[in-house]
């Protein structure tokens, strides 16, 4: 059985409103967004981290990063691009409100996959995997852990 867990990027800077998280799996070796990013050199890991904070901020940049906002199956999907050495990466993965109850306009991207290819089309399999991510037991399960959306504080009763 695969196993899941929710990390937080060190260094990202705070919000109430988003956060960009990695999925972690030692069993499901597709789920390799946090390695790929573990790899980066210096350079293309600031530009990446810039990216991932102009989308916590609020920005709009199709550029840096898109959804699949007109793709009824795929509308939860987002992911994170850039260009190095003639080729393109995708971090990919799926946009979620996990503390509905607590805090209902908080949002996170939790990133699944790294893809590289030589065209700016999307490969289905890539988006696929982290639409099957999105809906996970185990997924799930890892997020609520992470964030916790209970209402009661326990150490107040």
């Amino acid at each position: 059985m695969d196993r899941y867990a929710i990390e937080r990027i060190e260094g990202m800077r705070p919000s109430d409103r988003r956060e960009v998280v990695f999925l972690i799996s030692v069993t499901d070796t597709e789920v390799n967004a946090h390695v790929a990013f573990g790899e980066l050199d210096e350079k293309r890991d600031r530009l990446v981290r810039d990216r991932f904070d102009y989308w916590i901020d609020g920005g709009i940049s199709d550029g840096y990063f898109h959804g699949w906002p007109n793709d009824p199956a795929n509308r939860e999907c987002f992911c994170f691009r850039w260009k190095q050495k003639r080729q393109h990466h995708r971090l990919y993965g799926f946009l979620h409100n996990p503390q509905p109850r607590t805090r209902p306009r908080f949002q996170i991207c939790v990133l699944t996959t790294h893809a590289t290819k030589n065209d700016w089309t999307t490969d289905p399999h890539d988006l696929g995997k982290a639409n099957e991510m999105r809906i996970h037991p185990c997924v799930l399960a890892a997020m609520a852990m992470t964030f916790n959306d209970d209402l009661v504080k326990p150490w107040l009763n």
